[in-house]
């Protein structure tokens, strides 16, 4: 049989396993990027939706669907990808109209649900004021309640053991025989029956909450259900996870007999292997579809037996000393509380995390439980020998409270700053609201705490006569501190049920970017105010050549094409407002990187006319920023040694600053020493060679002083000194392109340049270099252009 420092060894080790076996991750598993994005209009129905998640996701209980207007369906079953963190839904029947996407996952991390919905159209603008995106950030009330009952549960359960060993019979010790058998007898049948309610609650909550997550992923009654429950329990991190809350918690229910002492120190044992064994397997889904499964059964069938042998025939045995083996109930609490832990943020964030999260648990036990434990053995005791037994059992219940709250404290400090990434985050974040609330909770729970240690325990230490008054006194505060420990558990399990502040916080940009460009008789201002919290805000004012409104029959279109990432553009109608002004909010911006805004003006009778903008978002440069894109490069090298070839063209330049101020050059070159220009603001200028003529408002030509010789590259001088280039393709209205981003030197500048796959040519640029930001497209390419000094 294993002595107690063997089991404690063994526990040790085993949950380092456990531990270790969980994979570094985010923590709820929500849609990163998708395609079509949210709230896109699109002119063609796409194939299928693609949905890439945060982290890796259950195939067998993650689903996701497409319904058109009248909620018929218009996919088929989603697929989920090799790595888990793709999801595609092919589409059938998909024509003209507006389509949500509803989408429900379980990661494969940490096990928990998330589930969202967007909508897209085809062939139509989106309805103005609809609800276009949500995404679950709080539990539901029935999950909530039930889980919250698992923790009180759990944590008591946990404490209660610590609490008998650390500061029951040590305390009993101290005090004389004839009152310390008949206390310990009250209490430890006090604490056995609130030990059996509590384990009857912990099964019965975490079977239920494993019920109402069953029925969550499956969309439908719990009894549909039935079929897909044996593989929820054994193939998923919660049904994984409920299984050793259930089973530690049935441990603890063991008579404390010398047969039920070695009952519990080989079932612990035999707990703690099995799952060991099957954490290093993968898992018992795996362990239950592979060949390891009949080994398992049979070494486990043979440990079983004997545990049960050794039961029956070593309290025969005279000779035999049974121990009193006080470190195995305090192993089965211990395994306990990582069953808890399992499914806890920490359980995707590696063994670190993970053993923080677990200490924060057994902190909160000692603290916690060992109060509610201390207050259900004073209540029992006996009016006259109440004082007494707080004598003994205060000071070491006030040694083991405080150590738990330095842990907490510490523990919680860490992670708070694993999942909260800055500190606006604890206000505009469910999860970083709900963290204060607990904090809140805790403060004044430990003010209480020091009240009881500096005021009433050294009262109840003094024995003087008023022991009885202070011991009611002490018993009371302890009952608050019960009541609010147990609204910080309802904290705790809302805590844990709501993705952490990390996934769902993104700050917003602190200067908000103003650019402006005229197309045709039409200048247009646009001021982009970014938020990765899904309210990014466009408002765009347009107006004529003498700065007045269009008027009421003017459709204002948003058109944002990512350029770094293979997604569909999305399309947006801006709501009209008084004076030319368009706003238009929501999430369309969330992922970093390149971005090309185009403004799409529509006017009754007229041509459509457009104009669009660089924007940058993030640090990031995109998928292809770490490296270089070899393809990408090369095209970049064939564009230059083509435009050296070219007889003409011209460029049309348009470049603001981010203060709103924009002025349009057109340029018509002709090598190697001729060129002509003219700006918006009414400057012309002819340069041939040296000679450089100029003129304004159209008045009379002057030759300025005579400058240098040299030849006029145009666009091309861009495409020199090219760092980090990535591509995509896209389409150009003669060819296909390939869009390549690339660093200029230095990284002062950054460009987006359309360039014909076949040809080489270069035929758009987009530029963002220090507060400015330039669009250039390339027409007339070796057309007859002849450009001549003025006369």
């Amino acid at each position: 049989m294993m002595s107690t420092v063997q089991i404690r060894t063994l526990v040790v080790c085993v949950l380092a396993v456990w531990m270790a076996a969980a994979a570094t991750a985010a923590g709820h598993s929500v849609v990163e990027r998708s395609d079509p994005a949210p709230n896109a209009a699109l002119d063609a129905p796409p194939r299928q939706v693609t949905l890439r998640l945060s982290e890796p996701v259950d195939p067998v209980f993650t689903s996701a669907a497409v319904r058109d207007e009248a909620g018929r369906g218009v996919s088929a079953q989603a697929i989920v990808g090799a790595d888990g963190r793709i999801v595609t839904v092919p589409l059938v029947d998909v024509a003209r109209g507006v389509f949500t996407v509803r989408w429900r996952v379980l990661s494969a991390i940490d096990g928990h649900t998330t589930t969202g919905f967007f909508i897209f159209s085809v062939g139509r603008a989106l309805p103005t004021g609809a609800g276009q995106t949500g995404e679950t950030v709080s539990p539901a009330l029935p999950r909530l309640a039930v889980r919250w009952l698992a923790y009180l549960a759990a944590i008591f359960l946990a404490g209660r053991v610590a609490f008998q060993v650390f500061v029951l019979v040590p305390g009993l010790r101290r005090m004389p025989r004839d009152d310390s058998g008949p206390l310990a007898a009250s209490t430890d049948r006090s604490l056995h029956h609130a030990t059996v309610w509590a384990a009857g609650v912990l099964v019965a909550a975490v079977t239920l909450d494993l019920v109402l997550q069953l029925a969550e992923l499956t969309t439908g009654p719990v009894l549909a259900a039935r079929g897909t429950f044996a593989p929820f329990l054994f193939g998923t991190r919660p049904g994984w996870s409920g299984m050793v809350q259930a089973g530690m918690a049935g441990l603890l229910l063991m008579p404390r007999s010398p047969r039920g002492r070695i009952l519990q120190a080989a079932a612990v044992a035999w707990i703690i292997l099995t799952v060991g064994i099957m954490t290093v397997l993968g898992g018992p889904a795996v362990v239950v579809g592979s060949t390891h499964l009949a080994l398992l059964v049979l070494a486990s069938s043979v440990y079983a037996l004997l545990g049960v042998w050794m039961a029956f025939i070593l309290p025969q045995v005279s000779d035999i000393p049974i121990p009193q083996m006080p470190g195995v109930p305090v192993a089965a609490g211990a395994g306990l509380l990582v069953g808890l832990a399992l499914r806890s943020h920490a359980a995707g964030d590696g063994l670190p995390a993970l053993l923080g999260d677990w200490l924060h648990l057994a902190a909160a036990g000692l603290w916690i439980g060992g109060l509610a434990s201390l207050w259900i053995s004073l209540r029992s005791a006996p009016a006259r020998q109440r004082g007494r037994l707080a004598q003994a059992l205060v000071t070491r219940v006030s040694l083991v409270s405080g150590l738990g709250l330095l842990v907490i404290l510490t523990t919680g400090a860490y992670a708070a700053w694993l999942n909260v990434p800055a500190r606006l985050a604890l206000l505009a974040t469910p999860y970083g609201r709900l963290l204060l609330l607990k904090l809140g909770l805790v403060a004044v729970i430990a003010g209480l705490g020091a009240y009881n240690r500096f005021v009433l325990r050294p009262a109840i230490a003094a024995a003087g006569p008023r022991l009885e008054e202070t011991t009611r006194r002490f018993v009371r505060s302890i009952t608050g501190e019960i009541a609010l420990g147990a609204g910080v558990l309802l904290a705790v399990a809302a805590i844990t049920m709501t993705p952490p502040a990390r996934v769902t916080y993104r700050p917003e940009s602190p200067t908000p970017v103003v650019m402006s460009g005229m197309t045709g008789d039409i200048t247009i201002r646009i001021r982009i105010a970014p938020s990765g919290r899904g309210a990014d805000r466009f408002e765009i004012v347009v107006s004529d050549a003498g700065g007045s409104p269009l008027g009421t029959d003017v459709l204002v279109r948003l058109r944002l094409t990512k350029l770094d990432e293979d997604l569909a553009p999305a399309t947006i109608t801006p709501s009209a407002q008084p004076g030319g002004r368009y706003i238009a909010e929501g999430g369309y911006l969330l992922l970093d990187g390149w971005w090309e805004v185009g403004v799409i003006i529509r006017r009754k009778g007229r041509d459509d006319v457009a104009t669009a903008f660089p924007f940058r978002r993030g640090s990031s440069g995109g998928r292809g920023a770490p490296g270089a894109d070899t393809e990408a490069e090369r095209l970049l090298t064939r564009a230059r040694a083509v435009a050296m070839d070219l007889r003409s063209w011209r460029e049309d330049e348009q470049l603001t600053d981010d203060r709103g101020n924009v002025i349009l050059t057109q340029t018509e070159f002709q090598p190697p020493r001729r060129l002509r220009y003219r700006t918006s603001s009414g400057l012309e200028g002819i340069i041939i060679g040296p000679a450089h003529y100029a003129r304004s408002g159209g008045g009379s030509w002057r030759q300025d002083a005579a400058m240098q010789t040299r030849s006029f590259d145009g666009a091309t001088v861009y495409l020199g000194g090219a760092q980090h280039a990535m591509g995509r393709r896209a389409p150009c209205p003669d060819e296909d392109c390939q869009v390549v981003l690339w660093d200029g030197p230095g990284g002062t500048a950054r460009f987006a340049g359309w360039i014909g796959i076949s040809s080489g040519r270069l035929t758009r640029l987009l530029m963002i270099a220090r507060g400015q930001y330039m669009t250039l497209e390339i027409s007339r390419v070796d057309a007859p252009i002849q450009i001549d000094a003025p006369r």
